[in-house]
């Protein structure tokens, strides 16, 4: 007997990532974490190795600590994994055949790592620098922008340790086969300067080139070949570091020559995995629906689903041999591993991690298309228990992203509270191709909020919606939408905004990623054109909607001065707002108590007003 979700339900999910396999085919690994961190206790993950032949399982890592990040040796007699407790990482080995276990710690916190051969690794280290200052006397002041870590990438030898490779590049992620190296750089280490990203070709003794750099936009996951002579990797405009699908872009090292492979492609591409030294598999997004294709083949269909492919904002696949692995979830799936094979595509569920959410009642989730006022397709997502329900409108952030269809999300709890939602993929979103994810680029707010109101206004037309019982929410720039919706429309009764913007100017000046919004605008921001009319700040004598922000206090991205200034101007004319500031949180919120208290919040205003 199937049952609602509630909003438990939630936190019994668990989180399947850091995927691999070895690539003699006997195993896979990956590690198993909680969809929450709790109270001073940090994230905490363990690591699991599955016999693929007799299904068996074997539990590693500290209990204490995140365990993330697995490898395979290239022949496959070595399992390697990083173990990560506040500023610690160490390096742990495990022999697939005896079981043995060896720790080594690390010069710097892991961000990545990549064999070379069987006894040799190359490692990215993001690495403190050394102010001079005691903190412990109290002299910890410290220079903006001058202090943040910087990217090293190591040589490392079980024999030798860890030796730098070059101490100059800032370096944000690497490959590396055949001897060769292909990384993403920037010239300064500031988080900000990924989006001037270019790609370098380097050797083991540090010497590098630039070898490519896009005339617009950015660069990430490069794939070196097996021979070690070409370099696949992503392009595309994008909002957020490692928030990344775009084009499958070519470099060949040896004639200079790079090539855009998929440049008319209405559809988004996440990652790409080479199966010998000139073909490829690679995983694409075309509405929703997700497939794996063979290149090598004239791009041939090999899997697809409808749903959604981990992680969300990079999702990938590796290979085994013969076969695909990737964690996956759909409406009526929780996420698990699934394997495909790569000669008939066939699939089937590897794992059964979160089995025991199999007893909830699904919804289905229906994609649906309409027109933007300019006669534009757009796409997005619609799930409810019936028809004329007060509707929650759910904007993702980005905007260089997507909703997917999933099992379980934050906002699964509210349909069987009578709620529909609806999660538009307006034009700047993923899953079109690029083109489509770069239309709102200098008109932020402009005809992306328009696809939003038209999509709004299909679902009336249909009948699906009470349209007078909406409601918006969204984080980030979904959190920007929302305070923009709401002073640029009345249709809206509740605003719930969670860390967005709502005045440009000072967002450029106190964010860590200032060169991101002046590209995204296409203006620099002492225009004070664009940065001025998209500022909701500017416009709060427009509000009617009952108004619930959140934010947390520690967020380097979007700081919590955003929301001090609207809830200050919201107050100030008489509007009626709350403010729910959380305490240790970033760009997002990931502890337990302040999720759930988010979800409770939500819920009392959506059913207080709606």
């Amino acid at each position: 007997m199937k049952r609602e979700v509630e909003m438990d339900d939630y936190f019994r999910m668990k989180n399947i990532g850091s995927l691999s396999a070895s690539s003699d085919g006997r195993f896979i690994a990956y590690s198993i974490s909680n969809t929450y961190r709790d109270f001073k206790k940090g994230s905490r993950s363990m690591v699991y190795l599955k016999n693929l032949s007799d299904g068996t399982e074997r539990e590693f890592g500290k209990k204490d600590s995140s365990n993330v990040q697995t490898a395979f040796s290239p022949d496959g007699h070595t399992l390697s994994y990083v173990s990560q407790k506040n500023s610690e990482s160490f390096f742990n080995t495990v022999n697939t055949e005896t079981l043995s276990e060896q720790s080594i710690a690390a010069k710097g916190k892991i961000i990545s790592y990549k064999w070379v051969d069987n006894e040799s690794l190359l490692f990215l280290l993001e690495i403190e620098p050394e102010s001079g200052k005691d903190a412990d006397n109290g002299d910890d002041g410290y220079f903006f922008e001058e202090n943040d870590p910087v990217g090293r990438l190591f040589s490392f030898t079980f024999r030798g340790g860890f030796s730098i490779v070059d101490d100059k590049l800032q370096i944000w992620e690497f490959d590396c086969a055949g001897g060769s190296i292909a990384a993403v750089a920037s010239d300064s280490h500031r988080e900000g300067s990924w989006y001037n990203n270019y790609l370098i070709s380097m050797k083991h003794d540090g010497s590098w080139k630039k070898v490519y750099q896009p005339e617009r936009g950015q660069i990430a996951l490069p794939f070196v070949s097996p021979d070690g002579k070409k370099v696949a990797f992503l392009e595309s405009l994008w909002s957020d570091r490692g928030v990344t699908s775009g084009d499958v872009v070519m470099h060949d090292f040896s004639t200079g020559k790079t090539e855009n492979l998929t440049a008319s492609d209405p559809v988004s591409y996440s990652c790409v995995s080479w199966s010998g030294n000139d073909s490829f598999y690679s995983l694409s997004e075309n509405m929703g629906t997700f497939e794996l294709k063979d290149f090598s083949n004239g791009k041939k269909k090999v899997w697809s689903g409808k749903g959604s492919v981990f992680p969300g904002f990079a999702p990938s696949f590796v290979i085994n041999r013969d076969k695909a692995f990737f964690v996956y979830s759909s409406s009526d799936l929780p996420p698990e591993i699934m394997g495909v094979d790569l000669r008939t595509g066939e699939s089937q569920k590897v794992t059964k991690v979160n089995s025991d959410l199999e007893d909830l009642k699904t919804y289905p989730w229906e994609t649906i298309t309409w027109k933007g006022t300019d006669g534009l397709e757009i796409y997005g997502l619609f799930r409810s228990a019936g028809v004329k329900k007060p509707l929650v409108v759910y904007v993702h952030g980005g905007p260089t992203s997507s909703s997917k269809e999933i099992f379980l999300d934050r906002y699964s709890h509210l349909i069987p509270k009578g709620y529909s939602i609806f999660m538009p993929n307006y034009r700047g979103s993923t899953g079109k191709g690029r083109k489509y994810a770069e239309l709102n680029r200098g008109d932020m707010g402009g005809m992306d909020f328009q696809d939003i109101l038209a999509g709004i206004n299909f679902l009336g037309e249909k009948g699906y919606i009470d349209p007078e019982k909406i409601g918006i929410t969204g984080g980030s720039y979904g959190g920007f939408m929302t305070s923009w919706a709401i002073t640029q429309s009345n249709i809206f009764k509740v605003g719930i905004g969670l860390f967005g913007i709502s005045d440009w100017v000072s967002f450029h000046g106190t964010t860590n990623i200032a060169e991101w919004d002046a590209i995204q605008y296409g203006e620099s921001p002492y225009v004070y054109e664009k940065f001025v009319k998209f500022s909701p700040l500017r416009y709060v004598e427009n509000v009617k909607a009952k108004v619930l922000l959140m934010h947390g206090k520690e967020d380097p991205s979007v700081p919590i001065g955003q929301y001090f200034q609207f809830y200050r101007a919201l107050k100030d004319h008489g509007k009626d707002v709350r403010f729910l500031i959380f305490p240790r949180e970033g760009h997002g919120f990931q502890e337990k108590l302040h999720i759930k208290q988010s979800m409770v919040e939500t819920l009392k205003m959506l059913q207080e007003n709606l």
